[in-house]
């Protein structure tokens, strides 16, 4: 099965679960005004805004200023489950709250690995003002969702590490990708990046997603897209396990492949598309399991 045909029930997803309007209406925005170095991030200071049980565990609700705030009045937000390691899971494309990810990771939490989870800019309560939920309205938006969730998730590990934590990264499709950023800005910790590749562009200008891409910018968003490329930065230094769904239609195999070579990094499969692959947890949840005991 090609690329292109993917699995039909991304297909289906696609059109069933279809965004209600284009991504970036308003073009591509003021694409200079995002940089691409990373400095060093300042500590952080979290405050608890509310828990609630999770089976035998407690799910705290914790905010702080994030180091680059991607809008007036932004506030970090993240839920944790405390164990003696923590899997950061990073968000995927219009991922808002901790719902999905929660389910990820609660299979994880009796058997001692934790979760961070983290609201990413622009997502959920960090929605701005004038966006309509999950569409950001410009690709200087992405680009500033993509920075801050690196440099938050930066930050989270120092904190994490200071209260005790062993500290992992991971995250699936655009997730795997911050977190793969992250990594490669970091010291040394286990990374998971799950259906993603070496690049996002294709996954922008042909794959599913596409179809939600405004004419507009069809033209200047592979540029702006490649900036994150991840062969443009060094790899991360710790033990690393790339996870790819062998029929996916958002993310092409050849790109998981070129990130696991690009890694030198053991890459597994699991069966059937993008949505199919996240479904079935069962896979990924070994793996992540597999790093955080090692």
């Amino acid at each position: 099965m090609s690329w292109l045909q993917g699995s039909w029930m991304d297909h289906a997803f696609g059109q069933l679960a279809r965004l209600p309007g284009p991504l970036f209406v308003d073009g591509l925005g003021d694409v200079t005004a995002v940089g691409d170095e990373h400095a060093e991030v300042p500590d952080i200071e979290v405050r608890w805004t509310g828990e609630r049980r999770v089976g035998a565990h407690t799910l705290r609700e914790g905010r702080f200023v994030p180091p680059e705030p991607a809008f007036d009045g932004d506030e970090a937000v993240f839920w944790l489950v405390e164990q003696p390691f923590v899997w950061i899971h990073l968000p995927a494309t219009g991922d808002m709250g901790p719902g999905r990810r929660s389910r990820l990771a609660r299979p994880m939490l009796d058997q001692g690995v934790g979760a961070c989870i983290l609201e990413g800019p622009f997502y959920g309560q960090r929605t701005p003002p004038g966006q309509r939920g999950a569409l950001l309205r410009t690709v200087e938006d992405l680009l500033r969702l993509t920075r801050g969730s690196v440099v938050e998730a930066r930050a989270l590990i120092r904190w994490l590490e200071r209260r005790g934590h062993r500290v992992g990264l991971t995250g699936f499709s655009m997730g795997g990708t911050l977190a793969a950023l992250a990594a490669a800005h970091s010291d040394p910790l286990p990374l998971v990046p799950m259906a993603t590749g070496r690049s996002a562009v294709p996954i922008f200008t042909t794959g599913v997603l596409s179809r939600n891409v405004h004419p507009s910018v069809r033209a200047g968003i592979a540029e702006q897209i490649a900036r994150a490329d991840l062969d443009r930065f060094d790899r991360p230094a710790g033990p690393i396990h790339v996870v790819g769904c062998r029929d996916d239609a958002y993310v092409p195999r050849a790109e998981v492949e070129a990130l696991a070579a690009l890694y030198d990094a053991p890459v597994s499969w699991v069966s059937g598309g993008h949505v199919a692959g996240y479904v079935r947890r069962g896979p990924l949840v070994d793996v992540l399991l597999s790093l955080a005991t090692a």
